[in-house]
């Protein structure tokens, strides 16, 4: 029955009978639709918490990408009070305070080739084949009947070749002078090489380049980057990129120099405390948060929230417990305590003494950085860990209270559902009811009334 039907059989309810048939219906009605509100203010509480711990599990996730920052070298700073021409550094994982004597000899170089002047790029050479020898390896070129120079070009940058190709046109000399070059794509070669084995043509069927000897077709040779530290010791590289020489340093080759430079790391300080209160403040934003969420204070709508929630409080115990993590017990700083950063008992949040700081960087910046990388045990992956343990998409303890909130969720949605079918099925059902009940009273009303009227026909003839 639609609903316009049913405002009008409620509507006509109660001529015939004494009571309020409407109002009757509406407030049964109504006393059934309580249900439905009490499990609507349930679900809104439970979405409320979801929310919130979607928050939570956000700000569990910031802490790994914190600290996964530091993941390799640490927190510790490295600056150079030094200010070297030839070169520039740059630290990595096992730096510390040093101070080295590097002079620049050589940088290296690419190769490159030039071939035999080319009257008309236009023009096709024949069929042939140019074979070129990289670093050990050859890269076979075939050269169609079809082809002109400017497809040559095109056959060797496609071949796979750590090389590229380039059709030039020496405009100085004139419109018909024109060049394919050949550059390596890495400078140097081999230090257990030869130069050769940079770049080298072994088969040139076609004759665009002139390889009765090897200068007239190369025009620079590769050459190894090289450099002296401290004096006596020499490094060559094939790259000006320098990574395994210099324990925790990268150094990049700028130019040659005629002395040695000074190179003197000193750790920064101040950007170092900077590193480690970046870390330190992404956990007190998220003890901070989880302190709001399990607030039980009187007032507290505790339906909204996680106050009663021990998982949330034992996460919120370990984040602040960390400073009392030793990772080195036999070390001078052995965690986080010892190098001035402590929690507040009350509110658990993390600060540092910037002087207590400063003393045990300058005393051992080597164990305090150990104390954030060590492997498995230092800060960093422990942290790491912990987020995993929290978020991780299989068994994550957040993730699984995350899981049980959204089930909740639907289960009280299907119960809205079932209730509103049966508030609707009830509502129907009262109608029927009462509209029998009213045919029924319409009926003995109308029999009241005809008896009424022949009893006063018949006190008329008397």
């Amino acid at each position: 029955m639609s609903t316009s039907n049913h405002l009008d059989i409620v509507k006509s309810m109660g001529v015939g009978s004494s009571f309020d048939t409407p109002k009757l219906i509406s407030g049964l009605v109504e006393a059934e639709r309580y249900k439905i509100n009490a499990v609507e203010t349930a679900k809104e509480n439970v979405e409320t918490k979801l929310s919130s711990l979607g928050t939570i599990i956000t700000s569990v996730q910031g802490l790994k990408t914190a600290f996964q920052a530091y993941e390799n070298m640490g927190p510790i700073t490295l600056t150079s009070a030094s200010n070297p021409t030839g070169f520039s550094v740059s630290a990595k994982e096992g730096a510390v305070e040093t101070n080295y004597d590097i002079q620049v000899n050589a940088l290296a170089k690419v190769a490159k080739a030039q071939s035999l002047n080319i009257a008309d790029t236009t023009t096709t050479p024949g069929t042939g084949t140019l074979d070129l020898a990289i670093a050990g390896q050859t890269y076979s070129i075939s050269i169609a009947a079809t082809d002109n120079y400017a497809a040559i070009v095109n056959k060797v940058n496609a071949s796979g070749a750590p090389i590229t190709a380039s059709l030039i046109q020496n405009a100085g000399a004139g419109a018909n002078e024109n060049y394919i070059t050949l550059t390596t794509a890495d400078t140097g070669y081999s230090t257990s090489g030869t130069v050769s084995d940079a770049l080298s043509i072994t088969t040139d069927s076609l004759g665009i380049f002139n390889t009765s000897a090897r200068a007239n077709y190369i025009t620079q040779e590769a050459t190894n980057a090289q450099i002296t530290v401290d004096g006596n010791l020499t490094f060559i590289r094939s790259s000006n990129t320098i990574t395994d020489a210099l324990p925790g340093l990268d150094l990049n080759l700028l130019s040659t120099t005629s002395s040695a430079e000074t190179l003197n790391l000193t750790v920064d300080t101040s950007i170092t405390q900077t590193n480690v209160q970046t870390m330190i403040d992404f956990i007190n934003d998220t003890i901070t948060l989880l302190s709001a969420e399990t607030d039980n204070t009187p007032g507290t709508d505790t339906q909204k929230t996680f106050a009663a929630d021990s998982t949330l409080r034992r996460l919120q115990r370990d984040l602040a417990n960390i400073v009392s993590k030793q990772v080195n017990p036999s070390a001078s700083i052995r965690g986080l305590m010892d190098m001035g950063i402590s929690s507040d008992s009350t509110t658990g949040l993390i600060t540092i003494d910037s002087t207590k700081f400063a003393a045990a960087l300058n005393s051992n910046s080597r164990e305090l950085n150990e104390v954030f990388t060590t492997a498995t045990n230092g800060i960093i992956d422990h942290m790491i860990s912990f987020e995993s343990t929290m978020n991780h998409s299989l068994d994550g303890i957040l993730t699984n209270k995350k899981g049980g909130l959204e089930d909740k969720v639907k289960k009280y949605e299907d119960k809205i559902l079932d209730l509103t079918d049966y508030i609707e099925n009830y509502e129907a059902r009262l109608l029927r009811q009462f509209t029998a009940m009213e045919e029924k009273v319409s009926a003995q009303n109308a029999m009241k009334s005809y008896i009424e009227m022949q009893m006063d026909l018949l006190k008329k003839d008397d």
